[in-house]
């Protein structure tokens, strides 16, 4: 008489993308993304390396989709928030997202085949941006110079050789002692009422920066309310100091519509041809803080 035995075995999971993607990202975590490998994410999965390709197409196929993954762990804030706040928020959570996945830096704006994660949060910062009345030059300017700054704090503070205030203070004061401080005083300087001072950490560094960058994005935004041209928002940023007769290039109906006066207009404030205005004209660029200094209506910067 045959007798039924128990098996002790838990039901295997099926293998699936998402399994495959998540996998995959703990290794490279783990290991780093050159341990990435199909042999080692089957054995990582319990399962031969050709099952894999039921469910990806090949290494790249997964490289998209853990990057896509990362993007997707980063924070967006609702549209309530203002947009200052809104791009602090989302450059902090890109930053401790990336302490997490250290091996994506170098990879967020790689790949050239964008997943559904990525799509949604660039959309999201230009859209954050031209919804506050950035131009849409002005934009591209602001998101490629936060994200430099982002990734770039990111890779570097990956690479630096400390990570506790302690160990900050212990390789500042090695530091120290390898060069002349007379011939060197302000770096000698720096390092000793700075970096050696009581808890200093590094990584508070990231926040000081990106408030300066914010913050300069700030002051070089200025809305012209119902100054358009070409149905683009006129940003108002501060640029050179020459002087300009616009009107000896174009009359004030064909350079700006929309505006009820000729005093209305904001000039340029810059010795330049007519297609540099037309450009600056065409990306809604427009240089700030303009006086106007005769009847001939040619402006000086302050």
């Amino acid at each position: 008489m045959s007798t039924r035995t128990e098996s002790n075995a838990e039901p295997r999971v099926p293998l699936s993308k998402e399994r495959v993607l998540s996998a995959a990202i703990t290794l490279a975590d783990e290991r780093g993304i050159a341990s990435l490998t199909m042999r080692k994410l089957a054995q990582a999965l319990g399962v031969e390396a050709m099952s894999l390709y039921y469910h990806v197409a090949n290494k790249d196929d997964i490289l998209d989709g853990m990057v896509d993954a990362v993007f997707d762990e980063i924070d967006l804030p609702s549209s309530e928030a203002d947009w200052k706040t809104a791009m602090r928020r989302r450059a902090i959570s890109t930053r401790n997202v990336l302490s997490l996945h250290p091996w994506a830096t170098s990879m967020m704006q790689s790949r050239i085949n964008p997943g559904p994660a990525l799509l949604r949060h660039h959309d999201w910062v230009i859209g954050n941006l031209r919804e506050a009345g950035f131009a849409v030059a002005l934009a591209a300017h602001a998101f490629s110079a936060m994200d430099a700054y982002i990734y770039g704090f990111a890779l570097q503070e990956e690479t630096l050789p400390f990570e506790t205030p302690e160990e900050t203070a212990e390789i500042a004061a090695a530091f120290l002692e390898q060069f002349p401080i007379d011939e060197y005083p302000h770096l000698a300087e720096l390092t000793i009422e700075h970096i050696m001072q009581p808890g200093y950490d590094y990584s508070e560094e990231f926040e000081f920066g990106l408030d300066l960058i914010l913050d300069g994005r700030h002051g070089r935004l200025v809305v012209l309310k119902n100054g358009r041209y070409d149905n683009v928002p006129i940003d108002v940023v501060t640029s050179s100091k020459k002087i300009v007769n616009v009107e000896k290039y174009y009359n004030k109906e064909r350079l700006c519509p929309y505006y009820k006066s000729f005093e209305m207009l904001p000039l340029v404030s810059a010795e330049i041809g007519k297609l540099d205005l037309l450009r600056a004209l065409n990306n809604g660029l427009i240089p700030a803080h303009y006086l106007q200094q005769n009847a001939t209506r040619s402006l000086r910067a302050y």
